[in-house]
């Protein structure tokens, strides 16, 4: 990766899709089953305590972002690379929207994206109470997010949740 200034929100690109079976959407909610690409490189690099076992990559990116209240990494494609975007902030989830996006939202609508992105999911009875905000803006700013492609709606009626893409 060749940067000439230190980015907002670091991205590791590695050449290919994700093997098969694994998708890129099982690596954006973080449920990809184990598989390496090249295990006997794998095996060297554990035995010289330069790799994590196998199974620990995924959730230990989920748990530390969780742990420190960031955003959890984004896996995209931008062919032929598979991306990772790893936030150094909340605010990093934001910037990373695009200015069309950015310019689409208001500003509590941008505080209310960088709670749920730190999240993955809520309901919209959780956003109101984060927000500190009724119930029905609430609805329109998830509803908002939907319509920006931001999230996607889950489930219905009292189970209803709003799951960051």
């Amino acid at each position: 990766m060749i940067r000439t200034s230190q980015p907002a929100n670091p991205a590791v690109r590695s050449p290919g899709r994700p093997p098969l079976p694994i998708t890129l959407s099982q690596l954006q909610d973080f449920s990809a089953p184990m598989l390496s690409r090249n295990p006997e490189l794998h095996f060297v690099f554990a035995r010289m305590d330069m790799a994590e076992e196998q199974g620990l990559g995924l959730a230990s990116l989920r748990d530390r972002a969780k742990e420190l209240d960031l955003p959890w990494p984004r896996y995209t494609w931008d062919d032929p690379y598979l991306v990772l975007t790893l936030y150094l902030s909340s605010e990093g989830v934001t910037k990373a929207l695009g200015e069309e996006t950015l310019k689409a939202l208001s500003k509590s609508e941008r505080t209310g994206w960088q709670w749920l992105a730190t999240r993955g999911k809520a309901k919209s009875g959780e956003y109101a109470e984060a927000m500190g905000i009724e119930g029905r803006t609430a609805r329109r700013h998830l509803g908002h997010f939907e319509a920006l492609g931001l999230v996607k709606k889950t489930g219905s009626g009292p189970s209803q949740m709003y799951e960051v893409k």
